[in-house]
């Protein structure tokens, strides 16, 4: 047992990406938490330990803003370990909720804490719930002074262990919307500890406008229903209001508009929803609230966990933000799991998530334990539990984190298709459905609801495979494209298939393209290689893999106007296989044989 930080770990190696004609494949890993809509919800399941606690709940009156001077009232409580005294001061943990969520929503989470000798402090951000203030999007000035204030209030408390007499010892726990906060937080206030970022942003810029051909936000593809669901569940609205009866006055026209939402943040939403383009206002307001710009400065020993099933966040948000920090010789460990922003974990990753989270917190917030090792761990489909009926998963574990962008074995997996004409269908109805925001974890349950509508797409086939294939990290593939209009809006998306059964798009991803200076026809077209979102999938012996290259996705805004493209494959199809060795699972014996 330890009090003292391990050394520093190197960076997360560089992987060098190759791709011949089709698709690649580079490495990444999974890991586990349970997830709702638009926020993080961490499950803990009780292991038997734990103490007494109590709560004390109040309104905090705090200073926040470009200077730190305007007020804001933020509805908050404590959870108070009973062996926690002014005599026997404890460790903390700021534990942030997600979007759309309360301080309510991580109740049960921060009562396990608490029970295991940790004082927590949990809140509703600005504009949501009872407190005061409107949604400004994790700004650095108001959200994240709004934190730095509730770490002075557990500086000043006597339960509280420090550092310093200003200093708590404290870390920082957040999922989506609350795990941006952890991470800006720590750039901004060195008096964090740890953090562990769950299912979240490095560039909310390029997260709501991906372009996968290597594009800018600038010229990537809305996600229109992620961003609506996020506007509509910021809103505050609801029937009363709406309707002007009920006990408050009816709301200005400005504020029916933007609910609880900054002016700021509203506006740019309102002009983007309205055009389907990111303006150069757009792009700033959403890098101004992304850790991509201050990776740099965040010192606190950092476990970054994402979701495999996640079309909001997808792997490769938390796989640029590892790389980030690691650079500055953070310490820095990543997992994935099988759940995200569009299902909920296997109850065994559940049980990981939970473990990786209380070592890291252990071993650098409260001083004891071992340091964590530097292994990384991800998740496969494993059947289904004959207790519970749910979906179970197979943990795998590397020694350490490879990255997405470098060197890897590569196995050949030629297509076969040929150049094919494919219709932009007018106003984008109807459209593909690849995933469903809002309802994900629903459709998880029914085996996926994907769509293509003939007409729209182009297919790529592999022969039968001989042999299982496991495909853990970015597959990538050379197209070329055709338009008369000189430009295209395409999605190009990875299936499994197997005779008689339903094709199945992997982990509902696709990657949006937007390409321009298009020749009319397909003889001249150049190359254009494309980088699908990062998996985590097993290819069985027998089935065939499946490119898809469609028009149209009802997720993304696409373009008005009716055209026709010519599309083919440029090359032969490649995907890079990882190396991993079965790791000790929760449930299958002592959890704490992980890490």
């Amino acid at each position: 047992m330890s009090d003292s930080p391990p050394p520093s770990r190197t960076p997360a190696r560089a992987w060098g990406d190759r791709l011949r004609r089709g698709i690649t494949r580079r490495r990444l890993f999974a890991l586990s938490t349970a997830v709702f809509v638009l926020g993080a919800v961490i499950t803990w399941v009780n292991w038997g330990s734990g103490e007494p606690y109590r709560t004390e709940s109040r309104m905090l009156s705090v200073r926040s803003g470009p200077e730190r001077t305007e007020p804001v009232d933020l509805d908050t409580t404590v959870y108070l370990p009973q062996s926690a005294t002014g005599a026997n001061p404890a460790p903390a943990v700021l534990l942030a909720h997600g979007f759309g969520g309360t301080k309510h929503s991580v109740a049960d989470s921060a009562g396990e804490l608490a029970s295991r000798g940790y004082v927590v402090l949990t809140w509703s951000a600005r504009g949501f719930g009872n407190s005061g203030g409107t949604i400004s999007l994790d700004h650095p000035a108001y959200e994240v002074n709004d934190a730095r204030a509730l770490l002075d209030a557990l500086a000043a408390r006597p339960e509280v262990r420090k550092d310093s007499g200003a200093d708590p010892r404290v870390g920082v726990v957040g999922g989506s919307y609350g795990g941006a906060l952890a991470l800006l937080l720590a750039a901004a206030d060195q008096r964090v500890d740890a953090i562990v970022p769950q299912i979240t942003w490095h560039n909310l810029a390029g997260a709501f406008f991906p372009e996968a051909a290597g594009g800018g936000p600038a010229d990537g593809v809305f996600k229109r229903n992620w961003a609506g669901l996020f506007f509509g569940s910021g809103s505050g609205l609801d029937a009363a209001t709406l309707l002007g009866s009920g006990d408050s006055p009816p709301r200005r026209q400005d504020d029916i508009q933007c609910g609880r939402f900054s002016r700021e943040v509203c506006d740019v939403y309102l002009q983007v929803a309205t055009t389907g383009r990111a303006s150069t206002e757009a792009v700033e307001l959403l890098e101004r609230r992304s850790p991509a710009g201050v990776l740099s400065r965040i010192k606190a020993p950092t476990l970054l966990v994402q979701g495999q099933a996640d079309t909001l966040f997808p792997l490769s948000e938390a796989d640029a933000n590892a790389r980030g920090i690691a650079a500055n010789g953070t310490p820095v460990r990543v997992a994935w799991y099988s759940g995200g922003h569009d299902a909920q974990g296997s109850d065994s990753d559940v049980d990981r998530t939970k473990f990786l989270t209380l070592q890291w917190l252990d071993h650098y917030v409260a001083g004891k334990g071992d340091a964590p090792a530097d292994s990384f761990t991800y998740s496969t489909p494993g059947g289904i539990s004959v207790r519970s009926s749910r979906p179970t998963t197979l943990t795998y574990s590397t020694p350490e984190y490879p990255g997405l962008d470098g060197d890897a074995d590569l196995t050949e997996l030629p297509l076969r298709g040929g150049p094919q004409r494919i219709a932009n269908p007018p106003a984008g109805t109807p459209a593909a459905i690849s995933s469903l925001p809002g309802v994900g974890q629903l459709v998880s349950l029914v085996g996926g609801a994907s769509l293509d509508v003939p007409g729209q797409f182009a297919t790529f086939d592999s022969a039968p495979l001989d042999g299982a294939v496991d495909v853990v990290g970015t597959p990538t593939v050379r197209i070329r494209a055709a338009s008369a209009t000189g430009e295209a809006v395409l999605f190009v998306k990875l299936y499994d298939t197997a005779a008689g059964q339903r094709p199945t798009l992997v982990q509902s991803q696709v990657a949006p393209v937007r390409l321009a200076d298009l020749p009319s026809q397909l003889a001249d077209a150049e190359p254009v290689e494309v980088t699908l979102p990062a998996i985590a999938h097993r290819f069985e012996s027998g089935h065939r893999a499946r490119l898809v290259v469609a028009t149209s996705d009802q997720a993304y805004a696409t373009p008005a106007d009716p055209a026709v493209y010519e599309v083919d494959l440029a090359g032969e199809a490649v995907v890079d296989r990882a190396i991993a060795l079965p790791a000790a699972r929760p449930g299958s014996g002592d959890p704490r044989r992980i890490g």
